[in-house]
């Protein structure tokens, strides 16, 4: 099932049906993703669902923004990818080693805003970007893929914040953090529409999901539960996957 969009010749107003259904399509599994991860128990293995999760969403990650990629041929975009990339895990530092007051609700504010933030704003200026260079083509199963996607990222949120807060102005602020940046990429293009725009800030969410993954093995004690979990979570994201490219 393919929904055909076609641009307005002579304009670049993005028809509503576009803006809504990309905002709708991220906002809410996401939403869902964070609330779900305050209701789980058996948090071992949960914790190893969203470590195999962000191991395949860091290698997605990686093939965009480090050259390994056969489209890759700027220089100057794979220098300030590398940038970006050190800029996602060095930002995180003085956070683990401050000796004041617990930094924890501050690498989930963080990781929301740069992790998925960036990530998302990232993929809002592709959506863009395909829709004003053409025609865009959109199916059922690139919407649920692109939702599965912004769930297993939600519930990232959810697990990192509700293991330090579980009060709703936390929640919000992560919730925040982590949408806005989509609905202000969506819109980039109009004033900057190119895609490589994109690359930098997928360079430095995956920098920030290097940090998140090694934050969770190390508070993490490994077992069966938690090799169980990452086995599940990287199944999850790579059905994900498979679902884009039909």
């Amino acid at each position: 099932m393919m929904y055909h969009i076609e641009p307005r010749e002579g304009t670049q107003i993005f028809p509503v049906d576009l803006i809504l259904g990309s905002i709708l399509a991220s906002t809410i599994p996401l939403l869902i993703g964070i609330l779900f991860a305050k209701k789980v128990t058996g948090r071992i293995l949960f914790t190893g669902f969203i470590i195999g999760s962000l191991f395949f969403l860091f290698f997605d990650l990686l093939k965009q923004t480090s050259g390994l990629s056969e489209a890759r041929i700027n220089n100057i975009v794979d220098i300030a990818n590398y940038i970006g990339f050190v800029i996602g895990i060095g930002i995180f530092l003085p956070l683990i080693i401050s000796k004041g007051e617990s930094p924890n609700i501050y690498i989930a504010y963080t990781w929301a805003l740069l992790g998925v933030g960036f990530h998302s704003f990232g993929e809002g200026t592709i959506i863009a970007y395909d829709f004003l260079t053409g025609e865009t083509l959109i199916s059922l199963t690139q919407v649920i893929s692109f939702s599965l996607h912004k769930f297993a990222e939600g519930f990232a949120i959810g697990i990192l914040l509700y293991g330090i807060s579980k009060e709703m102005k936390d929640t919000l602020v992560c919730f925040l953090l982590a949408i806005i940046p989509f609905i202000l990429g969506l819109t980039s293009a109009f004033y900057y529409p190119t895609a490589e725009l994109a690359t930098v800030f997928f360079a430095i969410a995956s920098g920030s999901t290097v940090f998140l993954l090694a934050y969770f093995l190390a508070k993490t004690r490994i077992n069966e539960r938690l090799i169980l979990g990452i086995i599940f979570g990287l199944s999850f994201i790579f059905f994900a996957g498979v679902l884009h490219s039909i």
